[in-house]
């Protein structure tokens, strides 16, 4: 953001970002660190906020992905079905309490079929199967 303001990026109504955990065994609370640490996940998103508030005001914000892969059937990047739905409802929390997050959306319902080139962050696995995710999903608070 910082570069992108240098080099005269405009006014804007809403940002939005995509603040995707690195790794499927980082819940949302998780602060990125070391090398990581410009990467702005929920964890640490009052590094973003502050920076958008210094440079274009009090804007809201938009999540407009964010999911986290499961295993089966990603082995590289996928966490448990049961770590899925807990971090789901965990980061659904983090933006509800931010008055300034005006929308979450979670990115996908289905799991895309093609492992090796897809995402597979759904809440029923690409052969229709619910995971816990879809029940956590359902009993969110909507509004």
């Amino acid at each position: 953001l910082t570069a992108a303001h240098a080099a005269g990026m405009g006014p804007f109504d809403v940002y939005a970002h995509h603040p995707y955990p690195d790794l499927g065994s980082q819940p949302p609370s998780y602060v990125p660190k070391g090398k990581d640490k410009r990467r702005i996940e929920l964890g640490n998103w009052g590094v973003l906020q502050k920076l958008v508030t210094r440079y274009y005001g009090n804007k809201h914000f938009w999540i407009t992905e964010y999911g986290y892969q499961t295993n089966p059937p990603d082995k590289l990047f996928g966490t448990s079905y049961r770590n899925q739905a807990l971090f789901m409802k965990q980061a659904w929390l983090i933006a509800r309490k931010n008055p300034r997050i005006d929308m979450f959306l979670w990115f996908l319902v289905h799991d895309e079929a093609n492992v090796k080139t897809g995402w597979q962050s759904g809440l029923t696995t690409a052969a229709g199967k619910k995971k816990p995710a879809w029940n956590t999903f359902r009993n969110l608070p909507r509004g």
